[in-house]
């Protein structure tokens, strides 16, 4: 168990990683280096895991500490490897004594394990997914309906992003978190599924990889802007918009600026860093 507030809240979300594409390695940054990993905490102790990017290291580190465990729960969105190039490192799926629990919408080709497997085979890495000792669990998730994930309930919605992906809606004891990473906004409207998923949250996380005016040479790539986030959130009735999936060449003045704008027009927004979520 990590939960770290003073003021115990219903859902703890601990953010291990916002950066988009790769990390930034040792460069310095107020927040952070690392690419996708994002954790919900029950007030059981249950670890909802949201994507296997380098932040999730850390993240293995917290919960090793803590023992072994059986209410361990990875939802990956996507394969790009930027959300899953941490799962090697995840220290948690070593322990003999725990099991981990790996799960996502219809993969488009193969599965997840497929998947995790191929990223560890050689020559890409020198240990492979048997060498890991945690019972491992895989689940399909083939129909759209909502999905209890121990105290988490998940719905789901499709992403626009080449290979598909998915977002996810995690609602668990009256806090409701939407994960949209990865996704591309669409030119002539709001992304319909993404609003209903999306529907009076507390929480969104928007990918906010470009600023507005970047956006016309990276069409087709898979990723908004800061602008789009701030339209979603004000069509589902959103508590709280979150930035994430920072382009890695943007340096904190430019994170700090682009969260400045944002504000001007939606004032409840945050620009993610590695740190607890203050969800009041």
């Amino acid at each position: 168990m990590i939960r770290h507030q003073e003021k115990e809240s219903p859902v703890e979300i601990h953010i291990f990683g916002a950066r988009g594409s790769l990390p930034l390695g040792s460069r310095p940054s107020v927040y952070g280096g690392n690419t996708p990993c994002v954790a919900c905490i029950a007030r059981s102790g249950a670890v909802l895991v949201l994507d296997a990017g380098t932040g999730i290291f850390k993240l293995g580190r917290e919960l090793a500490d803590a023992g072994p465990r059986d209410d361990l729960f990875l939802l990956l969105s996507h394969v790009h490897w930027d959300h899953i190039q941490g799962f090697p490192f995840f220290a948690p799926a070593y322990d003999p004594r725990g099991r981990l629990h790996i799960m996502g919408g219809p993969t488009a080709g193969g599965t997840w394990e497929q998947a995790l497997c191929g990223q560890m085979q050689h020559p890409y890495f020198p240990v492979p997914l048997s060498a890991l000792h945690a019972t491992l669990e895989f689940y399909a998730w083939p129909t759209p309906t909502r999905w209890p994930i121990g105290p988490f309930l998940v719905s789901r919605a499709p992403t626009n992003h080449p290979g598909g992906g998915f977002a996810y809606r995690v609602d668990c004891e009256g806090i409701s978190v939407v994960y949209a990473t990865d996704t591309e906004h669409f030119a002539s409207c709001t992304d319909a599924n993404l609003a209903t998923l999306a529907a009076g949250a507390d929480l969104l996380f928007y990918d906010s990889t470009y600023f507005p005016e970047e956006y016309d040479s990276h069409v087709g790539h898979g990723h908004s802007t800061w602008r789009q986030g701030v339209d979603l959130a004000r069509i589902a009735g959103v508590r709280r918009l979150v930035l994430f999936h920072h382009e890695p060449s943007h340096e904190d003045e430019s994170l700090a600026d682009m969260g400045n704008q944002a504000a001007r027009e939606f004032p409840n927004v945050w620009v993610a860093r590695e740190q607890i979520v203050d969800l009041a």
